[in-house]
């Protein structure tokens, strides 16, 4: 009781708030009290004070209307005093209310029901000033007669009103609209003198509509409304507006041009520009799904950026015509149209043809596993092609077991590609060769093609042996040089002759000893004697009653450089790998004055010393660890200072290498009679080193040796060094 109440509406129109008018019916159960209501920022704000010593519940109806008419209304419950112990007001419901009067001269009264629950209607109010009330008339069952005087028209509300027996009141709004006298109006451009665009007659929205402003130029304009009612009263509204027949730009900055061809996915990128303000870009493929895209910048109302990424192509209609079409439009509708016309490649290429050598193949019986087509020399492989889309063939890919090997492309001409496939190289087991063709938009096509190969076998003449290790061709030479022999077969060894410039000097029936039983033999050969410039060393070796076996290489001799003493371990080079023979080691000196005598060092200890020429040691590798041994030859003059070493390292190997197993390829598989070539596949492995030659033995099952071509009964393989492929032997 006595409180002072403030209560804030937010007002949302579209007319000026300072032309709005406020009607309020004040709390009269309650003896009205004192309110004001003010409109400020936007807010109608209504100030209530109920009068002083009064509890109880009541209402205030609070109306507010715009000059076009329109009302808004609110209801707001008063409570004075605690409100858990006020009764509450009693519910009031219009019903049957349709209160809308045509025009007419003559008005109609319209009716409306009130139902409340157990309380009286007092009466029905009606807001001043608006329609002047009108007739209002009650049948004494809650239906009320209403009928406007003439010449009103517009929208109104009345208040109804329900009284409770112990004095609780309910408020409720009865809508009214009755409708006003036909009205002429009239449409001017660039103010109320300028060019006339229309008349028309009538009330309500849109009276003018589709109106032409193609013939008006472009930039800003304003538009002159004139109204003029039944009673000669006239209303004047105006608005500006902006004139734009320019359509905007479009352009794609990525994307397939007219024309491309296109297969799998595809994506536009663009932009539509326009100097006023853009309003949307829309797509469509072939005049249908069409959609509006998404302007994913969006900060410049004049600039559109647009994209479609990853478009199925091939869903396309593969006509020839496909049109995609992008549609920009601006705020003035102009439109401007930019379209792709684009083919669809959705068919791979194909092979037409294949030849190998003269014969050409059947494509529809292609050569298969248990039928290849056999090769026995080398071929010009030729394929054709043609694509059967529109983007044009790559080059055609051959492969043989999925690698290039052994294929050597040539040149392609107009669908037509060449290679030259080499057997040569090839085991003689079956390949699988496969052709693979593909388009620009990766459509591809393959044929396999099956081939066997079978070639002779060549078997290469054998080396001719080499017996001098030492010395080399390209060292010059002076002072003493070892000459070194490596006997092949020294148990079978009768005689050695070693020849200088095609004069015998020196065999093996001068020594005072027998014929050594390794593999080493040398003999020192004074170099101080003989002239500067080139001269031949030939050694001949006899095996009883065999062809003896002999070697001849060149040598120079050049004494220009003998100043300093060097010492060279002449028959190791290093990366030997060693068992458990003997291994000789021998060192050349150019300056045998100089050197009082040779050390022999492994692994940095000295295990012997000679004086002798040739400075020859035997060192013997049995006990020594499996690995790698550091051989250092140290020249030591008079005076104990080494002025001369050389150094090689040398691995012992004591483990040989193992066999794994010998597989028959292909067709045979070694359980029953073959004929012809027979692949074998030997694998094969040493835990140190390579393995440096396979021999292959073969008997029949009586142990007879069985004639191996261009050899005796066993035959000899040399793999390729460090390779762990199997070796494969015909």
């Amino acid at each position: 009781p006595g409180a002072d109440v403030v209560i804030a509406f937010e007002l949302i129109d579209d007319q000026p708030f300072e032309e709005l008018s406020v009607w309020i019916l004040p709390p009269a159960n309650i003896a009205q009290g004192s309110y004001y209501e003010e409109i400020t920022q936007g807010y109608l704000v209504v100030s209530y004070k109920p009068p002083e010593r009064f509890e109880g519940q009541d209402q205030m109806a609070i109306m507010i209307a715009d000059e076009g008419g329109k009302i808004g209304r609110v209801i707001v419950p008063i409570f004075v005093g605690d409100i858990d112990t006020l009764p509450f007001p009693p519910s009031l419901e219009i019903v049957d209310a349709n209160l809308v009067f045509p025009y007419r001269e003559d008005r109609v009264e319209q009716s409306y029901r009130l139902v409340t629950d157990n309380s009286s209607i007092t009466g029905v109010h009606q807001p001043p000033e608006k329609m002047r009330r009108g007739e209002q008339t009650s049948n004494n069952e809650n239906v009320y007669f209403y009928k406007p005087f003439k010449k009103q028209f517009g929208r109104d509300m009345f208040i109804a009103e329900a009284l409770a027996n112990d004095g609780q009141r309910t408020l409720a709004f009865v809508e009214v609209e009755i409708e006003g006298p036909p009205v002429r109006h009239q449409l001017r451009l660039d103010g109320e003198n300028g060019l006339v665009l229309g008349l028309a007659d009538g009330y309500g929205e849109n009276i003018f509509e589709h109106l032409d402003w193609s013939f008006i130029s472009e930039g800003e304009h304003s538009l002159y409304i004139e109204s003029i009612d039944a009673f000669d009263l006239k209303g004047v509204t105006s608005a500006r507006f902006y004139v734009d027949h320019t359509a905007p730009e479009v352009i794609i900055t990525e994307g397939p041009a007219n024309g491309d061809c296109v297969g799998g996915d595809i994506s536009f990128i663009g932009q539509a520009t326009d100097d006023n303000r853009m309003r949307d870009v829309k797509f469509s493929v072939n005049g249908a799904n069409t959609e509006t895209l998404e302007d994913f910048d969006g900060s410049n109302e004049e600039i559109y950026d647009f994209r479609v990424l990853d478009y199925p192509a091939r869903s396309l209609s593969n006509n020839d015509r496909d049109t995609m079409r992008f549609d920009a439009r601006d705020l003035a509708n102009n439109v401007r149209t930019e379209t792709r016309h684009l083919r669809v490649d959705d068919q791979p290429p194909e092979i037409l043809d294949i030849f190998i050598g003269d014969v050409q193949l059947d494509m529809e019986n292609l050569p298969t596993s248990t039928d290849p087509h056999i090769l026995t020399e080398d071929v010009l492989i030729h394929v054709r092609g043609r694509d059967r889309g529109c983007a044009g063939m790559e080059p055609v890919q051959l492969t043989i077991n999925e690698q290039y090997q052994y294929l050597e492309f040539l040149r392609s001409s107009q669908n037509h590609f060449y290679w030259n496939l080499q057997i040569t190289e090839m085991a003689a087991i079956k390949y699988t060769l496969k052709i693979e063709v593909a388009d620009v938009n990766g459509l591809a096509t393959e044929e396999i093609v099956h081939l066997l190969v079978d070639q002779p076998i060549i078997v290469d003449p054998p080396d001719p042996p080499t017996l001098i290790t030492n010395p080399h061709a390209e060292v010059p030479l002076t002072g003493i040089i070892p000459i070194n022999v490596a006997i092949p077969n020294p148990e079978n060894t009768t005689r050695i002759e070693i020849i200088i410039d095609g004069v015998i000097i020196h065999t093996s029936d001068d020594d005072e000893t027998p014929l050594p039983t390794h593999s080493e033999y040398p003999l020192p050969w004074d170099t101080t004697p003989v002239a500067n410039g080139t001269h031949t060393i030939q050694v001949i070796i006899y095996e009883g009653d065999s062809e003896p076996i002999d070697h001849i290489i060149e040598v120079t001799v050049d004494h220009s450089n003998d100043t300093t003493p060097e010492i060279t371990i002449t028959n190791l080079v290093g990366g030997e790998v060693v068992n458990d023979e003997i291994v000789p080691i021998i060192a050349t000196t150019n300056k045998h004055d100089d050197i009082d005598h040779v050390d022999l060092i492994i692994d940095g200890e000295v295990v012997d010393t000679t004086e002798i020429l040739p400075h020859l040691f035997q060192w013997n590798p049995t006990n020594e660890r499996d690995g790698d041994h550091t051989i250092v030859l140290q020249g030591v003059d008079e005076n104990d200072q080494v002025v001369t070493e050389d150094t090689v390292i040398i691995t012992v190997d004591h483990t040989g290498p193992v066999i794994h197993g010998i597989e028959p390829i292909g067709e045979g598989n070694g359980n029953g009679p073959v004929s012809g070539s027979v692949p074998l596949r030997i694998d094969a492995s040493d835990a140190d080193s390579d393995i440096s030659i396979v021999i292959i033995d073969i008997t029949d099952p009586n142990g007879n040796p069985v004639i191996i071509p261009g050899s005796d009964h066993t035959a000899e393989i040399t793999p390729v060094a460090g390779s762990t492929d199997p070796i494969v032997w015909v």
